[in-house]
Formats: C-alpha cells, sequence, structure tokens
C-alpha cells in the first residue's frame, strides 16, 4: 500500500518541514524509538509496515527513528529532524509505549 504523508507545521518551523520534532501534548511516551535507520524513506517505511503507526519523526544526525502510535499535538523546532504524520489511516488514540530511553 502506498501512504501519503504530510508534514505538521507551526509558525516557528521551517516551511519544507525539515527541522521539525514531533510533540505530544501530554509526558505519555507515544512512540517507540529505533536506532540506526539510514534515512528518513527507511523511517517511513518502518511506519507503513506497522497498521498502529500514526507518524514518524526522524533524526538524520542521530540515525534515529520514531514510530509514532498517536499523531503528534504539534512540532517544535529542532535541527536535523522531520517529523510527519500519516494520512489515509484511522489514527489510533494511544498506543504501546516503548520504555526505552528517548
Amino acid at each position: 500500500a502506498r501512504w501519503d504523508w504530510r508534514q505538521l507545521r507551526e509558525a516557528n518551523v521551517s516551511k519544507d518541514g525539515r527541522d521539525a520534532a514531533c510533540r505530544a501534548s501530554d509526558d505519555h511516551r507515544h512512540y517507540r524509538s529505533h536506532s540506526h535507520v539510514d534515512s528518513l524513506d527507511g523511517c517511513t517505511a518502518m511506519c507503513s509496515s506497522n497498521s498502529g503507526c500514526a507518524a514518524v519523526e526522524f533524526n538524520g544526525a542521530e540515525a534515529r527513528c520514531e514510530v509514532w502510535f498517536q499523531e503528534p499535538a504539534t512540532v517544535a523546532y529542532a535541527s536535523n529532524y522531520t517529523c510527519l504524520v500519516r494520512e489515509g489511516r484511522q489514527v489510533v488514540i494511544g498506543g504501546p509505549e516503548d520504555p526505552g530511553d528517548r
């Protein structure tokens, strides 16, 4: 299946969607973090293979991908980050939490 992605944008974040980190509306972890992910395409592929995935946050400098199980509430400026929200699916509110470090 092909998935559409949209970028969350805020006034203080670049219009191309880069340099934007996903942020939740509460203090709960709504994502699972994965190390050694080489590209944004690799990160979105991890999300596409998980029906519960609502969004991804990718940090190219750290080669880290967060697979989010709830749509982020907003984004914050953060160099080397990209936050993309998955479209064309029902968003799952809440999801499994990973006890690993952020």
